[in-house]
C-alpha cells in the first residue's frame, strides 16, 4: 500500500478548527515562536519555486514530509534560510512514517532539544512558509476523540490547532520552552489525515488554525534507527 493510501486511512473522529483566534502573545511566547523560525528553512526546487517547510534536525540534517517532495526524487533540491540556499546533496523517504530527511553541506546546523509528550491542552508553536512568506502562530493541544485507525500506536502522534497554508507541511512545532515537539504533517480535514493544505494566503494576513497532525521528534528518531537512516 503507498504512502498516501496509508495516510489516509488514518481517520480519527475530531473536526478541524479554521477560526480560531490566536491568544494573546506574552514574552514567553514570542519567545517560543522565534525558535520555531530559528528552526524553519524552506524546501524549494533548483528554480525556486518554493515546495515545503523542513526543519532543522541535526549537523547537515533537516527533516521534512515525505509526501511534500516524494515527487522530487531525483530531481535538483535546495533549501533557503533568509539568505542562505543550500543544494540538498541526498534525499531519504521514510518507509513507515511520513518524513524524508535532506542531506545538506551545513555542519553548522545543531540538533533541537526534544521536548517530552506535550499534555491535553498544552499550548505548542509553529512555524512555516506560504510560499515565500513565513508564518507563526500558538494552539492547544486536542486530545483525539477516537482512535486512530491504521496506525499502531496512536500516541505516535499529536494533534493541536495551529495555522496551516499551503507550504506548512515539514514545519517545526516546539513547545512555550522552544523544545522540538516534531514537525507539521497534515492536518484532519473530515474525519481524515490530508498531507496537503491548498489554501494560500495573502502576505501579512492571518493563516487560518486547523487540526494539524505532528509527527513528535521520538517517532522520527526511533524510525530513523529501525530503518537505518542518517
Amino acid at each position: 500500500m503507498t504512502r498516501r493510501a496509508c495516510l489516509l486511512l488514518a481517520a480519527v473522529l475530531l473536526p478541524s478548527c479554521s477560526a480560531m483566534q490566536d491568544e494573546p502573545r506574552g514574552p514567553q511566547d514570542l519567545a517560543a515562536t522565534q525558535r520555531a523560525k530559528d528552526l524553519l528553512w524552506i524546501v524549494e526546487s533548483d528554480s525556486g519555486t518554493a515546495i515545503s517547510s523542513a526543519t532543522a534536525f541535526g549537523p547537515g540534517r533537516l527533516v521534512t514530509t515525505a509526501t511534500s517532495v516524494e515527487d522530487w526524487v531525483g530531481l535538483p533540491l535546495r533549501v533557503r534560510r533568509n539568505g542562505t540556499v543550500l543544494p540538498v546533496r541526498a534525499m531519504q523517504l521514510a518507509v513507515h512514517q511520513n518524513f524524508a530527511i535532506l542531506q545538506v553541506q551545513e555542519p553548522g546546523l545543531q540538533a533541537p532539544q526534544a521536548a517530552a509528550d506535550p499534555a491535553p491542552n498544552q499550548r505548542l508553536f509553529m512555524a512555516a512558509a506560504n510560499g515565500g512568506n513565513v508564518f507563526d502562530g500558538g494552539g492547544p493541544v486536542v486530545p483525539l476523540s477516537a482512535p486512530v485507525d491504521g496506525i499502531a500506536n496512536p500516541r505516535d502522534v499529536v494533534v493541536a490547532e495551529l495555522p496551516a497554508a499551503r507550504g506548512f507541511a515539514g514545519g517545526p512545532v516546539v513547545d512555550s520552552g522552544g523544545n522540538l515537539i516534531g514537525i507539521a504533517s497534515g492536518v484532519l480535514r473530515g474525519g481524515v489525515v490530508d498531507p496537503a493544505v491548498p489554501a494560500s494566503v495573502t502576505p501579512g494576513s492571518r493563516v487560518p488554525h486547523r487540526s494539524v497532525i505532528v509527527l513528535p521528534v521520538r517517532v522520527i528518531d526511533r524510525t530513523m534507527q529501525q530503518e537505518g537512516l542518517r
